[in-house]
């Protein structure tokens, strides 16, 4: 689970500063593998090729929304609400999220090997270590 600090100004102009949570667990990760008739690897695969901005944005938006949730006071679960989930989209918090992570190549990569579980971590890392080298 990644942790972040966001300091932003809010539609009034007021700084504020909040605390988000981020996390993809394996059924996030098939739940956005389907969204994509030819799966979400072949999907970044072709993104890549082609340069396509378009499916770079839109694929960015889909990793911070379906990785967003409220920690629940206990610590046990991350609420991932429909409604709550859509609220955040309309956000100036959501726009400086979107902002900090696509800053650069680094922060992007950053954000997604945070979100990620252990247990795709390592597949991620030597994916995007091939696409770089």
């Amino acid at each position: 689970m990644l942790k972040m600090d966001i300091t932003y100004p809010d539609f009034d102009n007021n700084t504020r500063t909040q605390t988000c949570y981020f996390n993809l667990n394996e059924y996030d990760i098939a739940k956005l593998d389907t969204k994509y008739p030819e799966g979400l690897q072949v999907y970044i695969n072709k993104m890549l090729d082609t340069g396509d901005r378009k499916a770079a944005f839109e694929l960015i938006t889909d990793i911070i929304v379906a990785s967003y949730g409220v920690k629940s006071e206990d610590g046990l679960s991350l609420v991932k609400d429909p409604k709550a989930v859509d609220n955040f989209v309309y956000t100036a918090l959501f726009a400086a999220i979107y902002k900090k992570v696509t800053a650069n190549e680094q922060a992007l990569n950053d954000f997604i090997l945070n979100v990620v579980p252990a247990s795709v971590k390592t597949t991620t890392e030597n994916k995007m270590a091939a696409i770089e080298g």
